[in-house]
């Protein structure tokens, strides 16, 4: 009975609960409440936040640890499990937090006390953002451990980038690092920027080397106290005669870095959490009408913001249009790119634009706005009238029908006889009379297309490529062709060309069709 009594106090033994909450914080500082539980069996350890409405709760993230013991009456597992809750005061007071209420698998574990936090201040201009070494210094007797230096510019937001050196130290020349492997942040993305081939160990001042391992690039996902990636590595150290060698485990473990929330104050409707500046171009790139009178227009982003931007804000039409919105892509310059389809619904002006979109700069900590800048141009639709059949009876319907497809083919035919012949025989612009590089570069495709395929049809810079492969050109006549036409494809999205230029390239586009129509005739020749 007596030892049925001991186990059941031991099962009963409430776990031991420990939170620490600071009684002071600065105003729109990130802050944590941190919960520790040990004891015997701890399984989906959960609790719901209860605060003030003056607090901000950023989320809640889990550790938890387990350790058995070996004794002659059997293994005993205990658990120790923490939970790390982020709140930010935005405004000055006292903010509450609890009673918190831990539960285990459906069960109440502990009830806490309600506890209290004074925000006071702005929150210094430049907050506690590690900015040097941590996770460094170890204890005098270490052999070896890491540290890290984290480059910001201050506050760090979500969206952010910012870039994290590791190192490792040691106070034992002999010290050797025999592995390495990452462990990603679970609050992050990250990459890994560059990285050392061969370790360069440096001398410190105080005695200890020092070298530097690798850089990654972080991107926090949402405000919390956010803990970097964990570099582990294992090291050695040589034995001797009298002394066996050893193998030590250090890590990076522990380093973190507040992300702070965006400001609610001043925070314009459309911002989507873009917190690096970015330009927009806006250029139309079709030359023509397609078959249903549509015209496309591109609109190109650069900068530091673009590289997480995939959508466009709804852009604004004035006129008889309605737009379709493609894909974003990269051009190859490394730019964000979205080509805008304009289908008109009516002749007229149409006007895509202006509009604009929110981001953040963190450097002055403000809210600006990127500006697309409009686009205008001048469309109308293409429409084929029905024809008109009322003509036809049931009397003669037949008939009549099956004349009026025979005749329609036959016109059909006429016509592309008549097209084909005229595009065999007309001659194509002069590349001399363009007043523009538009009108030059359609009139050397023109000319290129006749002599190169005996027909006028478009031709662009990875058809010309195709079909000059196919030819027997000469290679160096080849490519001085390619690049000029890619010279002048680059010509017509950059800056205005002088009357000067204009000349030097319609003579240069001229001496290259001289020797294409050579080579064609050495060519057949042979």
């Amino acid at each position: 009975m007596v030892g049925f009594l001991l186990l059941s106090a031991l099962v009963m033994q409430p776990p031991e609960v420990s939170i620490t909450v600071p009684d002071s914080v600065s105003t729109g500082e990130v802050f944590q409440c941190l919960v520790n539980v040990e004891g015997r069996d701890l399984q989906d350890i959960d609790c719901t936040p209860v605060y003030s409405d003056s607090l901000e709760y950023l989320g809640l993230s889990t550790m938890s640890s387990f350790s058995s013991v070996s004794t002659p009456s059997g293994t005993r597992v205990s658990s120790s499990v923490t939970l790390t809750m982020n709140f930010s005061a935005n405004t000055e007071g006292i903010h509450t937090i609890g009673p918190l209420t831990l539960t285990s698998s459906g069960r109440t574990l502990f009830t806490s006390t309600e506890y209290r936090v004074t925000s006071s201040g702005s929150g210094p201009a430049l907050p506690a953002v590690p900015t040097g070494r941590q996770g460094g210094g170890g204890p005098e007797d270490a052999i070896a451990w890491m540290e890290v230096e984290i480059d910001t510019t201050g506050r760090v937001y979500p969206g952010q980038t910012f870039m994290a050196d590791y190192y490792i130290c040691k106070t034992v020349p002999t010290v050797q690092v025999v592995d390495l492997y990452l462990d990603p942040s679970d609050y992050a993305t990250s990459s890994l920027s560059r990285q050392i081939e061969e370790l360069q160990w440096i001398r410190e001042k105080d005695g200890t080397y020092r070298t530097w391992l690798a850089t990654m690039e972080i991107t926090p996902a949402f405000a919390c106290t956010l803990s970097l990636p964990v570099l582990r590595g294992r090291i050695g150290l040589p034995g001797g005669m009298l002394r066996p060698s050893r193998d030590y485990m250090i890590s990076s473990e522990g380093v973190t870095i507040p992300v702070y929330a965006f400001p609610s104050e001043g925070m314009p409707e459309n911002f989507d959490g873009m917190t690096g500046d970015v330009v927009f171009t806006c250029e139309r790139i079709s030359r023509g009408y397609s078959p249903g009178g549509e015209r496309c227009v591109r609109i190109t982003a650069t900068g530091p913001g673009s590289k997480n931007l995939d959508e466009l804000p709804e852009l604004t039409v004035d006129g008889p249009a309605v737009i379709m919105q493609g894909r974003c892509f990269n051009t190859v310059r490394g730019e964000r790119a979205w080509d805008i389809l304009v289908q008109p619904s009516d002749s007229g002006r149409v006007v895509i634009g202006p509009d604009s979109i929110a981001w953040f700069d963190t450097a002055a900590e403000e809210y600006r706005q990127a500006v697309i800048p409009p686009c205008t141009l001048s469309v109308y639709p293409i429409r084929g009238s029905a024809a008109d059949l009322s003509f036809l009876d049931e009397e003669n319907g037949g008939s009549t029908l099956f004349w009026i497809i025979t005749v329609a083919l036959m016109l059909l035919a006429s016509l592309f006889l008549i097209v084909r012949y005229r595009s065999r025989v007309s001659g194509p612009a002069d590349v001399m009379a363009a007043e523009d590089v538009e009108e030059l570069l359609t009139a050397l495709g023109d000319r290129l297309s006749i002599v190169l395929t005996g027909t006028r049809s478009y031709i662009g810079s990875e058809v010309l490529g195709e079909i000059l492969d196919g030819c027997s050109l000469d290679s160096m006549v080849a490519r001085r062709l390619l690049r000029h036409w890619k010279d002048l494809e680059l010509l017509l999205s950059g800056s205005k060309v002088s009357a000067e230029q204009l000349k030097r390239l319609k003579e240069k586009s001229r001496e290259l069709i001289a020797e294409i129509e050579t080579e064609m005739y050495r060519t057949e020749k042979d």
